[in-house]
């Protein structure tokens, strides 16, 4: 019984190895861009027809609408993360910055005064892509589920009150008082494409917080200063052979 166990193990390990050559090949590249809200009318046109803030275009449309971008004022490209995964595996593509966050101020106590220093986090802002692609049977056609994500650091906000801290003399103190602001913004799809078009995604949840990733965050309304701002991500899927080449003509 153990002689087979171990025929079975030595099988699914030289086996394991051709099944993942064998799977299909994707190749993702997404575009974020961000552009003034009142700048947007000759993307629009571009676009053509929109389902829900999503449209599927043909490579030729998705140069045109490229084309577009060039000329929107204020367009600004913030990331074009791509890679390479197989059918029906999950891949997450980060064009993302580590930046450096003051969260709060802690006090320490001396003999002759109290004294306040910063304490501060790590936190990832920038954009983020989750997809999941899935060849069908017929070949041509890809399941696709993808989520994307952008990560604002707005600055500070300005706290209302400032809580009291009392020295061992009995002195009121009045603790500084630390409120980072972000501006998380996402959306999500789900549908299937043809080899080689490209999907695009407009319409972001907007959710501004105050707090950091490891603190209690806490939902805030929009400022009308960080409104005035579009997001719009652009996902093109290819299928691939081994090469890198495309599997099938763009037409």
């Amino acid at each position: 019984m153990k002689a087979f166990t171990r025929l079975l193990i030595s099988l699914l390990a030289i086996l394991a190895p051709a099944v993942t050559t064998n799977a299909q090949q994707i190749h993702i590249k997404a575009r974020f861009f961000e552009a003034p809200s009142a700048n947007m009318a000759a993307w629009e046109r571009a676009r053509g027809d929109a389902n829900g803030g999503t449209t599927i275009l043909s490579a030729a449309d998705a140069r045109n609408l490229l084309k577009a971008s060039v000329t929107t004022p204020g367009l600004e490209t913030l990331a074009e993360p791509e890679a390479v995964t197989v059918s029906g595996r999950q891949v997450q593509m980060r064009a993302t910055q580590i930046i450096t966050v003051i969260t709060n101020f802690a006090s320490q106590e001396s003999v002759s005064n109290l004294m306040f220093y910063p304490q501060s986090e790590k936190v990832e802002t920038g954009p983020v892509l989750d997809s999941v692609a899935t060849v069908m049977p017929d070949g041509y056609t890809i399941d696709l589920k993808t989520t994307a994500t952008l990560t604002e650091f707005l600055g500070y906000d300005n706290p209302t009150n400032s809580p009291a801290l009392y020295n061992s003399m009995g002195r009121k103190i009045d603790v500084p008082v630390v409120l980072p602001r972000f501006r998380v913004r996402q959306t999500q799809a789900h549908v299937q494409i043809q080899d080689g078009q490209t999907l695009t995604l407009e319409k972001f949840e907007d959710h501004l917080l105050v707090g950091t990733s490891s603190s209690d965050n806490r939902a805030v309304s929009p400022r009308p200063d960080v409104q005035d701002k579009q997001v719009l991500v652009l996902i093109t899927v290819t299928l691939i052979d081994q090469t890198g080449s495309r599997i099938h003509p763009e037409d």
